[in-house]
């Protein structure tokens, strides 16, 4: 039987994987838009090839290698959730320093750090390509599946491309220089409300 590749859908669920908001959105606007580009490039990257690496695992799931267990899924929300208040924390501390960037050190790393530790990953990713991809065909063989990534990772990139281009778009940047300290609470803040769903969600279903 002949194999369709979806090359649409496919591009369509990576871009929307990645512009839906979530802690990798606000990391890019709140630690990139004061920082020099090749940073910002850096620090999508080390997100690119975390959401590479969650594709992976939601399409096996797909392809009948079962779905994460919920004590996997328990144990990423709760070391998640550690890390966003990590952020979170680091984003107040330092507006109350009167600092106006966040230390990026090693960008790379720390923007794979983020994405592998996003525990909405493998639920958003197999909704979107769920959705928009494997609705109606399901996985067709290997060279099917290594299609999807591939085309997967390409509307991650143009989906990071885009979140690059916000963050270093001036206005952007003339507005967090000109209230970087407001701003950084109140990111600082949502990563900690991020953080604090993830618990209670976990812990909620430990109860239930």
């Amino acid at each position: 039987m002949h194999t369709v590749m979806p090359v649409w859908p496919a591009l369509l669920a990576g871009l929307t994987y990645v512009v839906t908001p979530g802690p990798g959105f606000l990391a890019m606007l709140s630690c990139v838009s004061v920082k020099p580009l090749v940073a910002g490039v850096r620090f999508a990257g080390g997100l690119l090839v975390g959401s590479a690496a969650w594709l992976v695992v939601t399409l096996m799931a797909f392809a009948g290698a079962g779905s994460l267990p919920a004590g996997a899924l328990d144990a990423l929300g709760i070391a998640c959730a550690l890390y966003l208040a990590y952020l979170g924390t680091g984003l107040i501390v330092m507006s109350a320093r009167g600092r106006a960037a966040p230390t990026l050190t090693r960008p790379l790393r720390e923007g794979l750090a983020l994405s592998l530790t996003n525990p909405k990953a493998y639920p958003v990713l197999t909704a979107v390509f769920g959705g928009f991809v494997l609705a109606d065909s399901g996985i067709q063989g290997v060279g099917h599946a290594v299609g999807i990534v591939f085309w997967g990772v390409l509307g991650f990139t143009a989906g990071y491309a885009l979140m690059l281009g916000a963050s270093r778009a001036l206005v952007v940047r003339t507005f967090y220089k000109a209230h970087f300290r407001p701003v950084s609470v109140v990111f600082g803040l949502v990563f900690w409300l991020f953080a604090a769903e993830i618990l209670l969600d976990t812990a909620l279903r430990q109860i239930v």
